[in-house]
This record gives C-alpha cells, sequence and structure tokens, in this order.
C-alpha cells in the first residue's frame, strides 16, 4: 500500500520535495542495500529535474545518448553521483525517464500495483554515522 502522506503529484512536486529535503515515494531498483539505493535516488531526481519541461529526441540511440549527456551533466554538478556502476547509471536513467514521460504518479501507482513491496521512501539525506 501506497503511503500517501508524502505522495507527491507530479514529478515537478516531487523534485521540489525532494530539493527541499523532504520525504518523497518512489521506486527501488537497486535492490543491494540503502546506500546503493540512495545513489540511485540521489541521480533520478537530479536527472528528472533536468528533463523537466525539455522534449525528448527521436529514436533509441538518439534518446541513450542524450540521456547519457544529462546523466553525466548530473556527476558533475551532484556530490554523491561520482563512481556509479553501469547499472546504477541504467536504473537511474530509466527511472527518471518514465518519471518525466509517462508521469511520476502514474509510474508509482502502476509499480504498487505490480509489485507493492517496490515503493519506498525516500530523502536526499542518507543516515550518517558520528
Amino acid at each position: 500500500m501506497i503511503n500517501t502522506d508524502h505522495m507527491a503529484q507530479t514529478i515537478e512536486e516531487a523534485v521540489s520535495r525532494w530539493k527541499k529535503d523532504d520525504v518523497v515515494n518512489t521506486i527501488e531498483m537497486g535492490g543491494l542495500g540503502p546506500g546503493y539505493e540512495q545513489c540511485i535516488q540521489i541521480g533520478v531526481f537530479s536527472v528528472a529535474e533536468k528533463l523537466i519541461g525539455n522534449k525528448f529526441p527521436e529514436g533509441n540511440e538518439a534518446l541513450n545518448k542524450y540521456l547519457h549527456e544529462v546523466l553525466h551533466q548530473c556527476i558533475k554538478e551532484q556530490k554523491g553521483l561520482s563512481g556509479l556502476s553501469g547499472a546504477q547509471a541504467g536504473a537511474i536513467m530509466n527511472l527518471a525517464y518514465h518519471y518525466v514521460k509517462d508521469g511520476y504518479l502514474e509510474c508509482i501507482k502502476k509499480i504498487a500495483q505490480d509489485d507493492p513491496d517496490r515503493i519506498i521512501l525516500v530523502n536526499r539525506s542518507f543516515p550518517q554515522g558520528n
């Protein structure tokens, strides 16, 4: 079941909440632990922010090139994204693209119906030890 207390209706709203360090719903993409997943989600919201309002190139090759360029721009700007694995990079580009293209809430609802355990709550801050 989705926790609607933190449910944004659009990717614009989700990115805004993320930037304020509020908790947002998202889709788990890594499954390899909290640090691995946090890196993916940092990338997802960073890339999504840059994709909002932009037209996507036609064709898979042009789209993939565009998404890679946006991700690399985010890596240069965002602490915490250096050293991504290929799987993390792919997960970031895939989820950010679908949040923008297909709709954030629509993506969340679809996964909640098909695989509800993948709906997680995240925020920008990652718990740190002393």
